[in-house]
């Protein structure tokens, strides 16, 4: 028994760091976070959004719309309107856009003169349309919600107006055994960054929406999106930079935001330390009866007394 227990305790002494790596491998592994989303909120003077699924629609109501003319007539005056006279043929009407997968839709604020959308691959418009949409009417509409692949800003180069102004981002994932998302992983978008969200080194899905800032002084759009959950990283470009910035969570991020993974370290420490106590206990009674067999060991045996004849006894009475 003492042979056995010699052996269990080292055994013991390594259990704490084998439970705690093995429970590190599994809730912090890249591989068990395949479903990670990020979300984005940003104010923004230009957004890029190519329109998949099919479910958006806008109803702009009252609005300018440019069509491109077959042929540039540079012998006309550009005129004073949005549309220029030389590029495109203007009206004023009801404008209605259901978005088709693959339509694109260039959003930018061009200031006193409102929101140019420049649209192409939408059935029914020509590549190039113009939509000139003003602030105060955006107002009134209220959200614009898609779904669809989403970049921010543009980088920031000389003579640069759509410039992403400011913004944050969060990374978040759903643990393994669980069924709530936590935040791993955030951060903020500068100005001048170009922002999109990556799968696989693809461009994301992403579902959001877009509206006025809620500070009317402040220019833009302000935009929310989340991606779809997937394998996904945070794009951000800027000037000067020789290759994209691929912004992703690690192991660190998890281990410090992890409900989950504080949880069973404290399980794994108040069990392993209960084990010890009882092997330890086991040793001590093990040692002590060892000691007692010795003591047995070492004291000499009495010789049996011999029983006395009562013959004798007997006849030395008479």
């Amino acid at each position: 028994m003492e042979r056995l227990t010699n052996r269990i305790l080292p055994l013991a002494g390594l259990l704490l760091p084998l439970a705690t790596i093995g429970l590190l491998a599994v809730l912090l592994a890249d591989p068990f976070r395949a479903r990670r989303s990020f979300l984005i909120e940003a104010d923004t003077l230009a957004a890029v959004i190519t329109f998949e699924g099919g479910t958006s629609h806008w109803d702009l109501g009252e609005a300018m719309l440019c069509r491109p003319l077959e042929r540039i007539d540079l012998r006309a005056a550009p005129g004073s309107g949005p549309c220029d006279s030389r590029r495109f043929a203007g009206s004023v009407g009801p404008v209605a856009l259901a978005w088709n997968d693959g339509a694109t839709v260039a959003i930018t604020d061009r200031g006193a003169r409102g929101l140019t959308l420049r649209i192409t691959g939408l059935a029914g418009l020509p590549d190039g349309s113009l939509v000139v949409l003003s602030h105060e009417r955006l107002a009134e509409l209220g959200a614009l919600s898609f779904a669809g692949h989403l970049v921010l800003g543009r980088s920031a180069l000389s003579g640069e107006s759509g410039l992403l102004l400011s913004g944050s981002y969060e990374a978040r994932e759903r643990p393994l055994l669980s069924s709530q998302t936590e935040t791993v992983k955030s951060g903020v978008l500068r100005s001048g960054d170009s922002v999109r969200i990556l799968e696989d080194g693809e461009s994301a899905l992403t579902y959001g929406h877009l509206t006025l800032p809620e500070d009317p002084d402040q220019r833009g759009l302000h935009l929310v999106g989340v991606s779809a959950p997937g394998r996904t990283a945070l794009e951000v470009s800027y000037f000067g930079g020789r290759a994209p910035n691929l912004i992703r969570p690690n192991w660190v991020d998890r281990a410090l935001t992890s409900p989950l993974l504080i949880a069973g370290l404290f399980l794994i420490s108040a069990g392993a330390g209960q084990i010890q106590l009882l092997i330890a206990s086991v040793a001590r009674l093990t040692g002590a009866k060892g000691i007692a067999g010795q003591q047995a060991a070492r004291s000499p045996a009495r010789p049996a007394r011999r029983p006395r004849k009562k013959g004798r006894l007997r006849r030395w009475r008479q």
